[in-house]
């Protein structure tokens, strides 16, 4: 059995030592939205629902982007983790086809936002390349490029040649895909969170939510 290691995020490893900081949750409230969670989707709902006028509070266990952002790949991806062909399979083009674009549309209204609200999270460009080592794998990849191709969605295919030249990885062949993005994941989350505070959210961190009880009409949170 091998020894565990132990370290710290780099993206928590280039923070500052400053960090926002929000205070616990006390007393009673009644809002539109409760938001359950500090990380990335909490702080970006949080946002999207303030700057439309509903009235938003966030309740963080801990601190604001303390769970799974502070270790994530900080890659913004245009399409979900699966294959096209696989989604195809189980629910047709025009369902496949949609979920593709939606997620499109979601990725590039992210990095719109980040620009917008000049978040400093140092937004990239960045390639997606899937690629195979074995025949079977090339195989499935060229179907789905095909299937990707009729459905008139963007990506292109690289050679062994052109997969070590731009990447450099030794494979049997790729799928290149653009329009994706990398940014800084906790200063992204950050900048969510004081952009929805602006707006007039209120954010409490070591406020955990200890009870959710669903009425007819209303839902109520305890901490």
């Amino acid at each position: 059995m091998g020894t565990p290691h132990f370290g710290v995020s780099y993206w928590i490893d280039r923070l500052p030592r400053r960090r926002p900081s929000y205070p616990r949750y006390r007393g009673q409230n009644d809002v539109d939205v409760a938001i359950v969670g500090g990380g990335m989707a909490g702080c970006a709902t949080a946002y999207a629902l303030s700057t439309v006028g509903a009235r938003v509070c966030l309740f963080e266990a801990a601190r604001i982007g303390q769970g799974a952002i502070g270790s994530s790949t900080a890659l913004v991806m245009q399409e979900p983790d699966v294959d096209f062909q696989d989604v195809l399979d189980a629910h047709g083009l025009r369902a496949a086809r949609t979920i593709w674009r939606m997620t499109r549309r979601g990725a590039l209204d992210l990095v719109a936002a980040i620009r917008r609200l000049r978040i400093p999270c140092q937004p990239e460009a960045q390639d997606s390349i899937y690629f195979a080592s074995d025949p079977t794998g090339v195989q499935r990849l060229r179907r789905e490029l095909g299937l990707r191709k009729k459905a008139r969605l963007e990506a292109r295919w690289l050679t062994v040649e052109q997969l070590r030249r731009e990447a450099n990885v030794e494979a049997e062949g790729a799928i290149c895909v653009a329009g994706n993005a990398q940014v800084e994941p906790l200063r992204t989350c950050f900048g969510f969170a004081a952009a929805a505070v602006k707006r007039g959210a209120s954010i409490h961190e070591r406020s955990p939510v200890e009870r959710i009880r669903a009425g007819r009409e209303h839902v109520e949170l305890r901490t």
